[in-house]
């Protein structure tokens, strides 16, 4: 399980986070972006741990309720364990969480409502203790999807919401190797998947801090999507696992405090990695949505 409060850390098991207006000033004056506190997906390439034997189970929650956020302070909260039928999030709009239960980040929902990123709302849900269980005996990648398959139900239910899955070409990035050649340390260590690896993102006075442990091109590919907020694609053409660090800084801090901040992510990528991310037509998946009902007090 993972505590986002003051830092940022982040693996593929699952997710509590805390983010409050008076805790997000860290060392200096300097918010962790929304869009940064994303799951890790669970990718279906080469490097990825083999999947489960087991059959994902068809759950769903038996209890939930869906009221509008009060508290008015700007304040988010999410605990989702995927070994666990519970469920909870405070101050969170409703497109965000249909962007945990498909997996996706928010450019790559399109339609519906302007309440969908206006409003804000406080959801619990859970099941019995039979739930858990079946979640228990699944690898993290599986449980994981099962969670959202029980939160796709949930959105169904309680707010009709239907959706297709379409794709178009979109403004992105190629994820290719810099002139220099790799900045790479191979990983000796456990994936991500595994007891041990993972990946933490801390915000330091000077930017933000990303170290990671035995994490792939694709993995790699896959949390600079939230870094750059658009799709990136692997095309480095490396197969390995690597432990890395990574110090960077976005736009608002170069802009507060140019002397002492970290390069932009895309000088840091090239310097300390030995990565580029250049410009490209990439193809995007998409969730379409095409009938929504707003929730009902309950």
């Amino acid at each position: 399980m993972t505590i986002v409060h003051r830092t940022l850390h982040l693996n593929p098991l699952g997710i509590f986070i805390v983010l409050a207006a008076a805790s997000l000033l860290l060392a200096a004056p300097m918010a962790l972006a929304q869009n940064t506190a994303r799951i890790l997906p669970c990718i279906p390439d080469p490097s990825a741990m083999p999947a489960a034997t087991a059959a994902t189970p068809s759950l769903t929650y038996d209890v939930a309720s869906i009221r509008p956020h009060a508290a008015g302070d700007g304040s988010m909260s999410i605990y989702d364990n995927p070994r666990e039928a519970k469920y909870s999030v405070t101050g969170m709009t409703i497109k965000n969480v249909i962007e945990i239960a498909y997996g996706v980040e928010d450019f790559q929902v399109i339609g519906g409502p302007s309440w969908l990123d206006s409003e804000h709302f406080d959801i619990r849900a859970e099941s019995d203790s039979s739930g858990s269980d079946q979640l228990a005996k699944l690898n993290s990648c599986d449980a994981r999807h099962a969670k959202q398959h029980m939160l796709q139900a949930l959105l169904a239910d309680r707010l009709k919401l239907t959706i297709h899955r379409g794709a178009k070409e979109a403004t992105g990035y190629d994820l290719v190797l810099a002139k220099s050649g790799p900045r790479l340390q191979e990983s000796k260590s456990p994936g991500p998947d595994e007891a041990g690896g993972g990946m933490s993102m801390y915000g330091r006075r000077q930017g933000y801090e990303v170290t990671a442990q035995s994490y792939s091109m694709p993995l790699i590919a896959s949390w600079l999507i939230s870094a750059v907020h658009g799709p990136v694609i692997d095309k480095t053409g490396l197969t390995a696992k690597y432990d890395l660090k990574l110090q960077y800084s976005d736009q608002d801090a170069l802009s507060r405090s140019a002397q002492d901040a970290w390069p932009s992510l895309f000088t840091a990528l090239q310097e300390q990695l030995g990565l580029k991310l250049q410009p490209a037509r990439v193809p995007l998946e998409t969730i379409v949505i095409d009938r929504i009902e707003h929730p009902s007090e309950n």
